[in-house]
């Protein structure tokens, strides 16, 4: 069995929940009556934004020719809610930018930083792993987040097991927490259905899944996994589009070695990823510690001057 590591707190969810804006609910209705319906591959946004920066190259592998995003690993720590934030962060930065936010993608977001934030945040700094979704989503909105970079005499360019679950246990500390403070997320708000997650995904605000629902590990022809058994796990959902069948799946990023699943990709999917139908999506989301995100506070492009107008983004919550 691979490493898990969602750890529900139902009370301090509901807690969490309340304190919530209600205006980020009634938008998110708004943007269920606007979409479309068309598909958004938003994981190529990260793409796009990884292949422009040498050294973020280790984050894209070819497959059949074409660069396809590198899946995150938790190791052998029940880390899978930081994993998973990391990884939505990443196509949040890198969707945002795509769309004119006057910023740059500099690096991706700190696995073990995001984890012991959460875990901070959720008041679990002890022994043991295991964090719930709204507590790393209170901390990346409230505290904010960290990066794959060098800050002083810590190095958090390549992720560590050891470091994540130190962290985990004893907290970033003062001056991590500190840097952190100048990149928050600026809007989160709990997705519990799924067609308010496929409205979400259409406008690019990424998803942290957590559920305890397990899917056998073998995609079809389009790149989909069935529901099956149960896992206490946290994962990433980024994109949607509907099949030449008219089935509507959206796009599940995993955190465990490539080996968990086998089968066929679709097209430029990210490695390791897996596509879900709409109606275990719901299942998912129903458990209600699934959280969307919007509005990243970047690295600033300080090569432009002010040309005294705002930029209006395509999405439909403008």
């Amino acid at each position: 069995m691979y490493t898990q590591g969602w750890e529900p707190n139902p009370a301090a969810t509901e807690a969490f929940v309340a304190r919530l804006p209600r205006v980020y609910g009634d938008q998110v209705e708004e943007l269920i009556a606007q979409d479309d319906g068309a598909d958004a591959l938003n994981y190529r946004a990260l793409a796009s934004c990884l292949a422009k920066e040498p050294s973020l190259a280790h984050w894209l592998d070819k497959r059949d020719g074409v660069n396809c995003v590198v899946s995150r690993q938790q190791g052998n720590i029940g880390s899978c809610v930081g994993a998973a934030e990391a990884r939505l962060l990443d196509v949040l930065a890198a969707f945002e930018i795509m769309a004119g936010d006057r910023e740059e993608f500099l690096a991706c977001f700190s696995h073990e930083g995001l984890y012991g934030l959460g875990r901070e945040k959720g008041n679990m700094l002890r022994p043991g792993d295991g964090l719930y979704g709204s507590a790393i989503a209170e901390a990346v909105s409230q505290w904010g987040t960290l990066h794959e970079l060098v800050y002083g005499d810590i190095d958090l360019r390549k992720y560590s097991p050891t470091r994540c679950r130190d962290y985990g246990r004893r907290g970033v500390g003062t001056t991590l927490k500190t840097i952190a403070g100048e990149h928050k997320v600026g809007h989160v708000t709990r997705v519990t259905r799924a067609e308010q997650g496929w409205a979400l995904l259409g406008s690019g605000y990424p998803i942290n899944m957590c559920s305890s629902l397990g899917w056998v590990g073998n995609r079809d022809s389009e790149g989909i996994i069935r529901r099956r058994g149960s896992w206490m796990h946290s994962m990433a959902v980024t994109s949607r589009r509907t099949t030449k069948d008219g089935a509507r799946i959206v796009l599940v990023h995993q955190s465990w070695p490539l080996s968990w699943a086998k089968g066929p990709y679709w097209e430029d999917m990210p490695w390791g990823s897996f596509w879900i139908h709409l109606a275990d999506f719901d299942a998912a989301l129903r458990q209600g510690d699934s959280f969307a995100h919007s509005s990243y506070d970047g690295f600033k492009k300080r090569s432009l001057p002010d040309l005294g107008f705002t930029f209006t983004s395509p999405r439909k919550d403008k």
